[in-house]
Order: C-alpha cells, then sequence, then structure tokens
C-alpha cells in the first residue's frame, strides 16, 4: 500500500515539486532569462542577431525592386552544459535523526512529516545547487563569453560574438572620489548600447567596490534619484529577496547592487567582477533565452518528462537501506541580442 512518502518519491511528483523550487541567489537569471524554452534535443541552434544602420534604397518608379540583405545573425550549433547531482539518504538519518521543529518523541503521522521534511531539505540543497549553476551562467553572459572547465570531467566554452567595444573603462577611475564622473561612464555604455543593437539601456548591475565608489564620487549626488517609488511593488521585493540592492536611477538607468559571490572549482568569484558595472538592456526586446536542453535518462524518457528545465528521480539500494536522490538539468542561456550588453569596469 502506497503511502504518504512513497508518493512522494514518485518520479513525477519530485520532478513537479522540484521545477516549483526557486533559490534566493537568483536575482540575475531572473532579471535576463524570464523567457525559457525546453528544447526536444540535446544539441542546441542558437543565433545572435547583430544590427545595422542600412536603409532600404531608392529605385526609379516602375523601377524592380532590388534585394536587400536579412538580418546579421551568426548560427553556432552546441551541445548543452549538463548539471547531474545526487545525494544518498540512508534509512537511519531520514527515521532517527531529529530536525528541528520535531519532538523528540514522535507519533507514526509525526515521523511520516519528519521524513518527508528530510526529502524536502535534500531536494532544497541540490536544487539550490543547481540554481547556483545558472546564475553563475547568467553572470557570464553578460561578458559576452560562457564558459568552465572541470578537471579530468567536463570543459565547455561558448562565445557570443559580443563586439570588443563593448568592454570599456570609466574614464576616471571612479575610486578617485573628487573627479570621477560616473554619469558619464554610464552614458557611454548607454550609448554603445543604442548605436550598435538599438535599444536603450535600462539596468546596471554593479558589484560592491562599483556600487561604495559610486556614492563617494563628488559628482554623483546631483544625478542620481535614489526615491524608491516603485520599492513597494512586487518586482522590486522579489529582486531584493536574491540579494540585490536597489540603489536609484541615473538618466533613466536603474542602478542595482549585487555582491554576491559563489564557490567555482574551490574558489569563491563574484557573480559580478569587481570594480565592474554590467549594463544591459532588460526586456523582451534583448531577445535573451535560457534553452534547456532534453533529458538523457531512460526514466525522464519513460515517464515523458525528458523535455523540461529540471529533471528529479530517486531509486533504493535495499542493503545499506539508502534511498538515492538525483536532480539534473542541462541550461544553456543564450544573450541573443549580445551587443545590448556593456562591461564598464570602474576601476581601471
Amino acid at each position: 500500500m502506497a503511502t504518504m512518502v512513497s508518493e512522494l518519491l514518485e518520479t513525477r511528483v519530485l520532478t513537479e515539486s522540484i521545477r516549483e523550487v526557486r533559490s534566493p541567489a537568483s536575482f540575475l537569471d531572473r532579471l535576463l532569462f524570464a523567457n525559457r524554452q525546453p528544447q526536444p534535443d540535446d544539441k542546441i541552434e542558437i543565433s545572435t542577431l547583430h544590427g545595422d544602420r542600412q536603409m532600404a534604397p531608392f529605385v526609379e518608379v516602375n523601377g524592380e525592386a532590388i534585394n536587400v540583405d536579412g538580418y546579421n545573425e551568426d548560427f553556432q550549433v552546441v551541445s548543452a552544459p549538463n548539471i547531474r547531482i545526487k545525494r544518498p539518504m540512508v534509512a537511519t538519518d531520514a527515521m532517527l535523526r531529529r530536525l528541528g521543529g520535531f519532538n523528540v518523541f514522535t507519533d507514526r503521522g509525526q515521523k511520516e512529516a519528519q521524513i518527508r521534511e528530510a526529502i524536502a531539505r535534500d531536494q532544497q540543497r541540490m536544487n539550490d545547487l543547481l540554481e547556483n549553476n545558472m546564475e553563475w551562467l547568467a553572470s557570464q553572459t553578460l561578458t559576452g563569453v560562457v564558459s568552465y572547465s572541470v578537471a579530468r570531467q567536463a570543459n565547455f566554452r561558448l562565445d557570443f560574438g559580443r563586439l570588443a567595444t563593448h568592454n570599456i573603462n570609466a574614464a576616471v577611475s571612479w575610486a578617485t572620489f573628487a573627479t570621477s564622473q560616473p554619469a558619464d561612464d554610464l552614458l557611454a555604455a548607454a550609448r554603445l548600447i543604442n548605436d550598435d543593437s538599438e535599444l536603450n539601456a535600462t539596468h546596471a548591475i554593479l558589484s560592491t567596490e562599483a556600487a561604495t565608489n559610486l556614492f563617494k564620487s563628488a559628482s554623483i549626488q546631483n544625478v542620481l534619484d535614489n526615491r524608491r517609488m516603485e520599492a513597494g511593488s512586487l518586482e522590486f521585493r522579489l529582486f531584493e529577496a536574491t540579494g540585490a540592492r536597489f540603489l536609484g536611477t541615473i538618466s533613466g538607468i536603474q542602478l542595482w547592487e549585487y555582491g554576491r559571490s559563489i564557490t567555482v572549482n574551490g574558489v569563491s568569484t563574484p557573480l559580478i567582477r569587481a570594480g565592474y558595472a554590467e549594463v544591459v538592456h532588460v526586456g523582451p526586446s534583448n531577445q535573451f533565452v535560457s534553452y534547456f536542453g532534453a533529458i538523457p535518462d531512460w526514466d525522464a524518457i519513460e515517464e515523458g518528462l525528458w523535455m523540461g528545465e529540471k529533471f528529479s528521480k530517486s531509486w533504493l539500494t535495499k542493503d545499506p537501506s539508502v534511498r538515492w536522490m538525483l536532480l539534473t538539468s542541462r541550461p544553456l542561456p543564450v544573450p541573443r541580442r549580445v551587443n545590448a550588453t556593456v562591461s564598464l569596469d570602474t576601476s581601471p
């Protein structure tokens, strides 16, 4: 007879529940990649758009129409990164380990509730690790290149072809408080985005160092609008819950400080590079998409769950009695209009 615990461990239930879990460290992923597209294959054809300012040619009245080129579009076919992690739950830990909020002595119902809580915690832990990967990938798209290397395991590099001119330096280091001009530097970045993507910059995401120096600049107080007119909105509450902090606006550009770091290959790595401000257009027009490759797992195939953002399952080792929990995903964030971003080094 199935119990509430066994039903919770069914593959479909695990997968559906894990797809609803979100990590608090997901500001960039939520801000930039709201468009999420699971794919039916592990190979993903991606394209990046490059705008130009050509105009339609004039022709004589009754003259033949002139053939014109389409958008400049670069295509690449890549295999999506593969994230696959598992965690053992020993029966004695699930049954005998007391979790916070539970009594020392429990009845059957309380014990089942404790086991369900232990399963949920393991799911949350694995999901947090996965979301950290996705946030790190999202942060790299702001530099125009996504790459990672794990010794003796996996290597991946994808260059989206952003123009080299979209890596710029502040005219005067923001650490030079008396003469720095952060507003002018942000305006220069915004103009680059407008020139090369025909979009307007909407957000600048600052490292802790850049945010600190921004407020110490003698010139900033005259141009920074830090009235929190929208501070009570759902968007602001959602973003600030992910660790970002709204600083104000300059020339219509929202400024956010994002100081979160993630451990990559044993090294604590800031999601926004030290001293940098990443300037970007946020909105459907930037055509940023988070693709998810198909899940190469027989259980996913048999359950019809191979196409989706995440897949989770569990299985039992009889002796010793261990319940294994697995989570897998194949995320690939793609900034299709990659020149809608500029990396500004504020302390060159």
